[in-house]
């Protein structure tokens, strides 16, 4: 289950919780955490596969993405760039986007 909590965006992350710019804490224990070290702008991703929903650490802050299918996923860890793919497939324009969260249902946990 996750916790909701809002303390300072500053504090250190526990591998296993993260601290999402809209949500508060997710318990990150149904997700598949990957640290991305090729890209400047993506720091970490988190995929909960069963609820099709994705966490980025982008630059430090953490951006949750909704109904987001493993094929996206796939072709987002094995693109040349991952910024490129990021910006062109998966974030929204502003408000709304493919598997924006306020477009979409946000998985309870």
């Amino acid at each position: 289950m996750a916790a909701v909590d809002r303390p300072s965006h500053c504090q250190r992350q526990s591998p296993r919780r993260h601290r999402d710019k809209y949500r508060g804490v997710v318990d990150l224990k149904t997700f598949a955490c990957s640290d991305i070290f090729r890209s400047g702008f993506i720091q970490r991703v988190c995929y909960d596969k069963s609820q099709s929903y994705m966490l980025f650490n982008l630059r430090g802050t953490y951006s949750d993405y909704c109904k987001l299918p493993p094929a996206v996923l796939d072709a987002f860890m094995a693109a040349p760039s991952m910024g490129q793919l990021y910006n062109q497939n998966i974030k929204g324009t502003g408000s709304d986007g493919p598997y924006d969260c306020r477009t979409h249902r946000v998985p309870t946990y």
